[in-house]
């Protein structure tokens, strides 16, 4: 995804996307990685190709524990701020027709969240504006 947005037409588009983007790398830890290897999706030749980057080297062979992935499939991944996110944008698309308008109002949304660094709902409903 961030190969496609780095060849964006849209400069300014491409400058907002690839830092929205990047604030999501902070999850692709070492350890949240590691949940890969129970993904039935990735082959076991992928999976054994990913352990050859990873210290110490696992062995080579089939990684699997019935018990271990019944818990990790068990886990709910829920990201409420990126779907709630996502639900704004499609009603600002729809409400929005002006693309100088679209442009105008993200904007300020990007300097409000540089205004409003503590995003408590309380820090929020309280921002007065000056």
């Amino acid at each position: 995804m961030l190969q496609l947005l780095n060849i964006y037409p849209d400069i300014d588009v491409k400058k907002s996307a690839l830092t929205v983007a990047k604030r999501h790398l902070w999850y692709l830890s070492e350890r949240n990685v590691g949940l890969a290897f129970l993904d039935e999706r990735i082959s076991q030749i992928e999976k054994t190709n990913m352990t050859k980057h990873l210290e110490p080297q696992l062995p080579n062979e089939t990684i699997r524990c019935d018990s271990l992935i019944s818990q990790v499939d068990a886990l709910k991944v829920v990201n409420d701020t990126a779907e709630r996110g996502i639900a704004v944008i499609k009603k600002f698309n729809e409400w929005v027709r002006d693309e100088k308008q679209k442009q105008f109002l993200l904007r300020v949304i990007e300097h409000h969240r540089k205004v409003i660094t503590k995003r408590t709902k309380q820090r929020i409903t309280s921002f007065k504006v000056e």
